[in-house]
Formats: C-alpha cells, structure tokens, sequence
C-alpha cells in the first residue's frame, strides 16, 4: 500500500519514465474530439469503452446484463471549447457522478463552486426526459493534516464547506455568478433558493465532500479514498435505482447508443435539448404482445399528433377503442372458442399494460404557464421538474395530468367493450342474413377491413402509419411482408385478405389498411408450403478468401448441368453469411445476380474496397498511422464500394415498384459496437424469442432500417482492418460478425426453426457450409501448434495427402460430435 501511494504522489522525474505514463495514458483514452474531412466535429470512440465492458465481471454470470454507470473526474483547468461547452453537456447529461477535485480548499468558491455551478447550468436545460440528475462530489486533495478530526468524516466536511459558503449569496459581497443562478431559480422557475446548499440540488442529486490528506499519511490517506469510493458506490447505486424506477436502465450496448446519439446530437447544436424518449423510440426492442402493440399505434398516433393542447390523450386511446375492439373480434372469430363478450377478460391485462405503459413513459405533462408547457413523461418528471420543449425549467412541482391510467382505465375497458359489444351484433347480423356460403371468418374479415378503413381516415390516412414491428392490421403479430406501399403486414393477415394462387403465393390486389387505390399489378407473396423441407446456405467470413465461396458455388453450377436453368439461389431458402460471406449471401439472395456477376462484382469491390493508408510499407510510420485511424485500410473506399455495387435500398421494407418474385431469406452476422452482443441483420421478419444468443435487429420505423450497403458494411467491420461501422439514424455501431459466428452455420439452423416453426423438430433437406479456404503453411503451423493434452491429436500433415486425412479425421470427430 506504502509504494502503491508512493508511486502516486512521487512519479518518477526522468523524461523516459514520463513518457512512459503519458503512453500509459494515450492507451486508456476513451473518447474525443476529432473532425472529419469537412470539418465537423465527431466522436472518436479509441475503444477503451469497449475493453472494459469485456473484461468487467457481471455480477449474475458472463452472459448477464452489465448496466455501466459513468463517474467523471473533473480537474481545474483552463481547458478549450470542447471542455468548457461540449463536455459540460455530454458528461452533465449521461453521468452518474461527477467529482470535482481541487488542491487548495480557499479557492473552492472561485475555482470550483461556480465551475460546478455553470456546469449544471450548461447541461440541466439541455436534455429532456433526463432520468436522474448527477451525483456531486468535491475532493479536497491535499489537505493539511491540522484539522480537527472529525473533519475527515464526509458528513462533517460538506457541512464544514456549506457553512463556510454562508455569504455567498448575500447581496453585498456575495458571488455575482452565484446570485445570478439564485436569482434566476427565484424569478423564473419560482423555487426558493435561502442557501448555496439550496443552489446546488437545484443541479445535483445529492452534494459531498471528502478530504484527502497531504503526503506522509498513508494510513489515512487509504481511509479516505476508501471513503471517496464509499461515497461513488452509493452515489452510483442511487442512480440505478432511479433509471430502474424510470424505467431508463440501459445496457452495455444501449448506453454507448445513447452516448453517441448525445454527442452527435451536441455537436450539431449546442443550445437544443437532447431527448432521451427519442432515442428510446428508435432503439425499442421487439413488441413481445398485445398490449405492446396496441402501445405501439398509440405512440405512433402521438408522434403523428404530437402537440397535446389540440390532441387529448382521451382523444387518442377513443379512436383507439375501435380499431383494438375490432382486432379482439377478428382474434376470437379466427383463433378462439366462444364469443367475444365471454373472452373479453382474457384481454383486459393487455389493455391496461398498453394504457399505463403510453401514460407512464410517453404522455406529456400538461403544466403550462407563460414560458411554455411541460413536455416530460411521468417516470422521467422528477429530476428537474417542469421543462419546456426548449429545455427550459419553467417551474418545480411533480408530473401533473388530468389524463392518467388511474383516471381514465375504467372507461377506456368500457369503451372498447362497447365497441366490441356492437361489432359482435353486426356480425351476428351478417351471419344470420346471408347464405351459408360466407363464413363467419368472410363476414368478420369485412367488418375488420372497414373498420380499419374508418380508423386510418379519420387520422389522416394510413400511409403515416408504416411500422416494421407490429402489424397494423391486427395488432397480434410482428409483420413480415412488405407490400408495395410501404406497408408490412404479418403472415396471418396476408393469407386472410389475400386470395390463394398455389401452394407458393398469395396474391393481394390492395393493402387491407387502405382498399383504394388497388396496386397497380396483384402483388405476390410467397410461402413455403406447410412441412415442406428447408434447404440453407451458410457462408464464412474470409475477407477477399470470399471468392472461394463463389467458386465453389459455380462449381456446383456446372455440375448440375446445363439443362437445369435454375440459378443457385433457388435451390436454397436461407443463406446467412458473414463478413465477406455476408456480402456475397446480399448479392446472390438479395440482389439476386447470377454467380458470374457476383464474381465480376466481387473482384472490383477487392479492388477498392482494400485502399492502403499513408506510409503503407515504411515500418514504424505505417504502424503509427494505423494507431492514429484505428484501422490497417481506408473504410471509406469500402463504404463507397458497397453503395456503388449494392445501392442503398433498405435491406426489409419501404416502398417496392418490382415484386420479387420468391424471395430468399437473408440474415447477415455482426456485432455491436462494443464487442458484447452478437447481432443478425435479415431482409425478413420474425417474433422475437427468450434467450436468444443474438439480438434480431428489427427496428419499428422504416427510416431507421439499415440499408443494403449499410447491412454489408456492418458485417464486414473487421477490427484493425476497418473502423467499426456507424450508423447514423440509429448511432448504433456495428464490428464484424466474425467476432462471433465466422462460421454461421448455427445462426442458420436456428433461423430456420423461428422462420418456419412447422420444421422446428426437424433436419433441413439441405445445409451447405462453405468456407473460404485455408492457406496450407498457416494449417501446418496450427495443427502443430495443437495442445499436445487433446485426445487423439490429429496427426501433422506433410503433404496435400496428409491434409486430405486430416480433414478426413474431422469430419469423422464431427460426425460422431
């Protein structure tokens, strides 16, 4: 302990010692400030965020979720505008706990007090929907040990500091930056502000002093950093307790997605407020239910109607009551036993969810006064109190609104029940008056459709209404088709309002959510016949090795001859790929080009895509360019290439012009940002399971989907070789799917029992794994390099016969694994 504190406070004085901490430093840099070819400013992420998400220790097992929680230190310095605007509203808005820490405790007023102060200030007006306000902590280094004892204790040394602060707010000698804050607490936002301990939990959660000693007590000098941890453990558990209340605990991933999306959003304007509801919309995971669905058009016709002094939440959930009260008949009539009046208990769990859940995290406060109205939702209130859409505080009190659950729950149940209720009789009327030729199934499929046609008019029409998570048409299923107008509908509505050309298609001539106007040609939409066998394609990742993969699939071309015309996509019905795997499973089963092309592609893509650096070859330089970008090659020519030779149309989705005849399932592999969660990016749809090993990104708005190219590049981000991919809608980050699955084969079997659930139980017709191939030496260097302590070591191959036994000696391991 003795030389840890020695080492400390006495570094070492000789230039190459010193350099070595400032190299020690530069290698635990999280992120900066850089600016890219034009000019503006971006966020340099140098990794380390990531490191220590990998290496950090989960409390609940190595695949739990880690919930990161940021501490900064903050020195005093005469530092540029990066430090003195941006990071004040960076790290004022996503830290848990700021500490500031100074040497001399006579200069805190001047050099601290007013720089915690304008921090706040900076970065409390400039987040809406913030969870919880940071945690403030003063470290007073270096102090005298002549002090009276009990000064040491953090409790006494914030009081001792308070009370030494008594005049700071006088009028006469007082702090003007201070009084201007008070002033502006008292005047503005009618908070009563006595005390500069008041002033400050304006700002702070919660304020405390600990004291360090100078030099030569190592004894209490380890106390008392062991009571400043103390201190930011609690602090830090606080504030996890608050997110959770929120409802705002985000992952490892999720929080650097906020992160990022915090930084761009400050660079491109410094005086907006950053909203965390928003980059919670985009980043939502999978509806798991009805009630999640019904949320879903909620918030969708909120963000269409955003402005609540002409949208009334009753307004909304009444509209609601009737599309919902038809989607529950179109349930009960398809898929349960009993009328709808007998069943509408089996609903009433997911109506009040769906209620609660809009209130608590996305209705608005309904303060108002000359400076504005309350934006924030309820669970998010607290911290500040009442925030105008500019950010703006406008008033202390809690989350007021004459629309709540608790308020209107009653009567939205008997709404939709009333509702129903009226349906049901028509339909009975309907069953009762025509021939027996139109089922019940006929006649509530009718009643549905025009109940649709009424609700989307009176909102303004359907096409605002596009979601690529939950089918707005019966609210009971994520959708999986895209239909020439944008909208995507789920397997079961597709077949109810489509007419049955073979066991292959279903033919749509409208979108049910809008009859008028018909598409322009009946749209197809393909299937696979019920328990019909799967055949799958799995392609590894191999960097330019790819053209082994395609090779190899024109090899099986001409093997099965010229007189069969099939192109090698159709003899599969998924192919997953990863990395350069995956750009070739986009070209063969998106694009749908023929092998030869594909080839021709591939090779110029290999042409542009791998542009070397500056000082590529001269040993030393190269190295350190490579340190400096973070990567061996250029990622923009790789960027530039993927959207030369895939486009840009998005991967799922958005409006289509050509069908696409029998579309191949596509999904891709990559990872996130930080290396901690594997991810599957597909040109299809699915219902998200339990415990999945990877996370099936699907977003709800068609904006936010990835693109073609965005899809190759995300697969393809190979660490040290490229930049990790950015996108810029969601600010997510994406590295290479190798991380995980370069061989995807299992990414593929399991795809394939979600997709088609009828097959769950069974082996696929046809799995084809192909990788890309493996240089010879690097083999023999390998397998001689295998732990000696296996069983039954395979031998050391010599000679391109010894390789054949070897791989022989595999499959046989395999086969019998």
């Amino acid at each position: 302990m003795l030389k840890v504190y020695q080492d400390i406070l006495q570094p070492p004085i000789t230039s190459g010692k010193l350099r070595q901490l400032h190299d020690d430093d530069s290698d635990t840099l999280w992120f900066g400030v850089t600016k890219d070819d034009s000019g503006v400013p971006r966020f340099e992420d140098h990794g380390r965020y990531a490191s220590l998400m990998a290496n950090s220790p989960s409390t609940s097992g190595t695949n739990s979720a880690k919930y990161p929680q940021l501490v900064s230190f903050v020195g005093v310095t005469n530092a540029e505008y990066t430090v003195t605007e941006l990071y004040p509203r960076l790290l004022y808005t996503f830290s848990d706990v700021i500490v500031f820490v100074l040497r001399n405790a006579k200069t805190f007023q001047s050099a601290v007090l007013t720089k915690l102060l304008q921090w706040g200030a900076a970065g409390l007006e400039k987040s809406l929907n913030q969870p919880t306000l940071p945690h403030a902590v003063i470290v007073l280094n270096a102090t005298e040990m002549g002090i009276e004892q009990e000064e040491w204790d953090p409790k006494t040394a914030t009081a001792s500091l308070l009370r030494s602060l008594s005049t700071a707010l006088d009028r006469i000698g007082g702090v003007p930056e201070l009084q201007d804050l008070a002033n502006k607490w008292r005047s503005e936002r009618h908070t009563e502000i006595r005390t500069v301990g008041d002033l400050i939990k304006r700002y702070y959660a919660s304020f405390t002093v600990v004291r360090i000693p100078a030099k030569g007590r190592y004894t209490l000098m380890d106390k008392q950093v062991n009571s400043l941890l103390q201190v930011i453990d609690a602090n830090c558990r606080e504030s996890l307790e608050t997110k959770r209340r929120a409802r705002m605990l985000s992952n490892t991933d999720d929080w650097n997605v906020y992160l990022q999306a915090g930084f761009d959003h400050f660079t491109r304007n410094l005086d907006a407020p950053f909203n965390f509801i928003e980059v919670s919309l985009k980043n939502n995971p999978l509806p798991e239910n009805f009630g999640d669905h019904i949320r879903q058009l909620a918030t969708a016709i909120l963000a269409r109607y955003p402005d609540p002094q002409k949208t009334s939440g009753q307004w909304i959930f009444e509209n609601l009551s009737s599309m919902v009260a038809s989607c529950i008949l179109l349930d009960c009539v398809q898929y349960r036993k009993g009328t709808a009046e007998d069943l509408f208990e089996r609903y009433e769990y997911y109506l009040e969810t769906a209620l609660e859940e809009f209130c608590d995290l996305y209705w608005p406060c309904s303060y108002e006064n000359r400076r504005g109205r309350c934006v924030t939702a309820a669970v998010r209130h607290n911290p500040k109190g009442h925030q105008n859409a500019s950010g703006r505080i406008i008033g202390p009190g809690e989350y007021q609104s004459d629309f709540s659950a608790d308020t209107y729950i009653d009567q939205w149940l008997d709404s939709v029940k009333f509702r129903l209720l009226a349906l049901q009789t028509s339909l009975q009327e309907r069953d009762d008056s025509t021939s027996k030729t139109f089922t019940a199934i006929d006649h509530v499929l009718d009643i549905h459709r025009h109940q649709m046609s009424s609700f989307y008019r009176v909102l303004g029409g359907a096409h605002y209404f596009i979601s690529h998570t939950t089918c707005f048409s019966c609210l009971k299923e994520v959708p999986e088709h895209g239909l020439p107008c944008g909208h995507v509908l789920c397997s079961a509505c597709v077949r109810a309002y489509g007419k049955k050309d073979n066991d292959c298609y279903v033919v749509l001539e409208s979108c049910p959510l809008h009859s008028v106007p018909k598409f322009q040609e009946p749209w197809r939409v393909a299937y696979k016949p019920d328990y019909a066998g799967v055949r799958l394609l799995s392609l590894d990742g191999g960097g330019v090795r790819g053209i082994v993969e395609l090779e190899t699939l024109r090899a099986i071309e001409m093997a099965l001859g010229a007189r069969c015309r099939l192109p090698i996509r159709a003899f599969f019905d998924l192919i997953v790929g990863t990395s350069t795997g995956g750009i070739v499973a986009l070209a063969v089963g998106v694009k749908q080009w023929s092998i030869e092309e594909c080839i021709n592609v591939f090779m110029d893509l290999c042409q542009k895509a791998f542009t070397e650096r500056e000082f590529a070859g001269v040993w030393g330089l190269e190295q350190a360019a490579t340190l400096n970008h973070g990567s061996k090659w250029k990622t923009k020519p790789l960027h530039q290439a993927l959207a030369d030779c895939l486009g840009r149309d998005k991967l799922f989705g958005g409006t289509r012009d050509q069908n696409p005849g029998y579309p191949v399932k596509v999904p891709v592999t990559s990872t996130s940002g930080t290396g901690r969660r594997p991810l599957v990016i597909a040109n299809y749809s699915r219902a998200e399971r339990d415990s999945e090993p990877y996370e099936f990104l699907r977003r709800a708005h068609p904006d936010l989907e990835l693109g073609l190219c965005e899809a190759a590049a995300a697969t393809s981000a190979a660490p040290g070789y490229f930049k990790a991919y950015y996108h810029g809608p969601t600010t997510q980050e994406f590295l290479d799917g190798a991380l995980y699955y370069n061989n995807p084969v299992q990414v593929a079997h399991r795809e394939a029992r979600l997709i088609w659930p009828d097959l769950a139980e069974s082996h696929p017709d046809l799995l084809l794994s192909i990788g890309t191939g493996m240089n010879q030496s690097a083999l023999k260097t390998e397998l001689r390099e295998q732990p000696r302590h296996m069983p039954n070591p395979l031998p050391v191959a010599q000679t391109v016969e010894d390789l054949k036994q070897a791989n022989e000696a595999t499959n046989s391991r395999l086969k019998a694994w």
